[in-house]
């Protein structure tokens, strides 16, 4: 691995080195010579990239000259999958919270190493820079979720068994929390309160999605499919919350079976929405095959008697 350029046009890239006496350096060397070599220079290469990226990223966010475009933010990424396997020191965690705060990045490349990278203590500090990014990302901005507002769905469990002020603010503002569907998600942490504030959401965003006029000449057509993408994003963090609480939401299945009489069922994602509103209470035997599946209705009520029978809370609802 080599460096090109200064701060504003830093760049990582291949670098060139001799090979080791007694190596080729043809393809055709033998592999495990080849191997070996190169698990050296590797390993003594990865400590210098992280520590030159780590000092370069710092440099780059104490410099308010540059611009988003400058190089030097697209490492972002490379730096995160760098401290995966090294570890993250005190300083990384500090330096992510400022990557995440910067106003230049719209988002954080990788932000879904984050969860692998530190523990839960430094999780919590970058979940409140996090909210505090997502809530302050203007109108303009993409309004679907991308990587920090997807992440927080890999947070700790129970992570967000008690919401801070910030976050419920969030929960709130229809538009915004459309792109933080991993916060939405959670709210299953909060087990039965929690269930009616995922069917307002999921109500809230279907009605919303439902009055976006395709064909409005006063709009382009990237935007409004950006926008029913956003809400239909939302939708299904709801659903996905509400499949987690299953028993604990049979208190809502009444707006819910409203809420399915109103919308076709397509809307929701047909199966995934089927699956949560069995967890939640509504009996199999009552429930149609989506029009967009083959097989038989009985058949489709078998897999999902199975869905319950096999029900995994790490996996099913996902």
């Amino acid at each position: 691995i080599a460096f090109t350029g200064g701060i504003e046009n830093f760049r990582p890239g291949w670098g060139r080195s001799q090979w080791p006496r007694g190596v080729s350096n043809s393809w055709e060397a033998p592999g495990h010579e080849l191997d070996a070599a190169l698990a050296v220079r590797r390993s003594a290469d990865q400590a210098s990239a992280l520590a030159i990226t780590r000092a370069a990223l710092s440099a780059a966010v104490a410099n308010p000259a540059l611009r988003a475009d400058a190089p030097i933010f697209q490492s972002v990424g490379d730096y995160l999958e760098m401290l995966k396997p090294s570890g993250a020191l005190p300083a990384d965690r500090l330096l992510v919270e400022r990557l995440i705060a910067d106003p230049r990045l719209e988002d954080l490349e990788g932000a879904g190493l984050l969860p692998k990278i530190f523990n839960a203590g430094e999780l919590a500090e970058l979940r409140s820079a996090i909210i505090a990014k997502l809530s302050a990302l203007p109108a303009t901005a993409d309004p679907r979720t991308r990587g920090l507002g997807a992440v927080l769905k890999s947070w700790p469990a129970g992570a967000f068994a008690q919401l801070s002020g910030e976050e419920r603010l969030l929960l709130k503002d229809v538009d915004r929390r459309a792109r933080a569907t991993g916060l939405i998600e959670r709210l299953y942490d909060l087990g039965p309160p929690g269930a009616p504030m995922l069917v307002q959401i999921l109500d809230e965003h279907q009605r919303a999605k439902s009055t976006i006029n395709r064909d409005d000449p006063s709009r382009d057509q990237v935007t409004i499919s950006l926008d029913r993408e956003a809400h239909g994003n939302a939708q299904a963090a709801a659903i996905r919350g509400l499949c987690q609480l299953g028993p604990a939401a049979k208190g809502e299945l009444g707006g819910l079976m409203g809420i399915e009489q109103r919308s076709p069922k397509k809307d929701f994602g047909g199966r995934d929405w089927d699956r949560m509103m069995v967890r939640v209470g509504k009996p199999v035997d009552q429930v149609s095959k989506p029009e967009n599946l083959s097989g038989s209705e009985a058949n489709y009520q078998r897999n999902l008697r199975e869905f319950l029978h096999h029900f995994r809370p790490d996996q099913s609802c996902r």
